[in-house]
């Protein structure tokens, strides 16, 4: 009898352990970060599908170490988490000249965040490179329509499809595309990038640069890596202002 009742204490024990384990284990896999020996990749994996890790992921955003911030953010975002968006937009705006890396840092996960959030399964994204590496534009407009139409949240997606459709000379495609997905997620800085240039492609250089000025403001750093396209915008819209007042004039009646 004795035996029978040390068993199921052990049990019990075994199961208070257990459920305490569950809610702290996330918090466990978020500071594994800090070693220098790290697997990142296997913690991520865990952390992006334990369904309880949301809380850890939060708590990791007040880390000390920058490292642990960024890649909590961008797992919360990729869980649909709106603070871990939230704060990768903010590092982008980081002044801080030792934070440069981290502005860096913070582009590439977005931009990675929203090109696999609500996105296709491995094997679809394998037969979607395979055709992509081919080099064949009407294979991969296809594959990308069918994946589409099956994961219509993916903006990565629409994205991708806005810029093969601008790529092949199908502006008003292209604009469409940008603009779901900016519907999607208004932050998206990369469709507003590919709407300012579709803008300027059909010559309205005015819609090119209010969608320009607004990605600088969403990403500050576009304004280093957009510069030659900043320019060709201004320089377009100065020439069609200086057309318009050419204009104006000759339509003044003289006294």
């Amino acid at each position: 009898m004795r035996s029978v009742t040390l068993l199921a204490v052990g049990f019990i024990v075994v199961a208070l352990l257990w459920t305490i384990q569950i809610p702290f284990s996330p918090y466990l896999l978020v500071q594994s970060f800090k070693n220098a020996d790290c697997d990142c990749a296997v913690v991520e994996e865990a952390l992006r599908n334990a369904p309880a890790a949301s809380p850890a992921l939060r708590y990791g955003l007040n880390s000390d170490l920058a490292n642990i911030r960024l890649r909590c953010a961008r797992l919360l975002a990729l869980r649909d988490d709106p603070a871990g968006e939230k704060y990768l937009l903010e590092v982008l705006h980081a002044e801080d000249a030792h934070a440069e890396g981290a502005t860096a840092v913070a582009e590439v996960y977005l931009l990675s965040m929203w090109e696999q959030r609500n996105g296709p399964l491995v094997a679809d994204r394998a037969r979607l490179a395979r055709v992509e590496s081919s080099g064949d534009d009407a294979g991969e407009l296809k594959v990308l329509k069918e994946l589409l139409a099956r994961y219509p949240r993916w903006i990565g997606g629409l994205v991708r499809r806005a810029r093969l459709y601008q790529h092949n000379g199908e502006p008003l495609e292209a604009r469409r595309d940008a603009l779901l997905a900016l519907l999607k997620d208004s932050s998206q800085f990369e469709a507003m990038v590919i709407l300012a240039q579709v803008d300027l492609s059909i010559n309205a250089p005015d819609d090119a640069y209010l969608c320009m000025d607004q990605a600088v403001r969403v990403n500050p750093q576009l304004r280093r890596d957009q510069r030659d396209v900043i320019r060709e915008i201004i320089r377009t819209l100065n020439a069609e202002r200086e057309r318009q007042r050419r204009e104006r004039r000759r339509e003044t009646p003289v006294l």
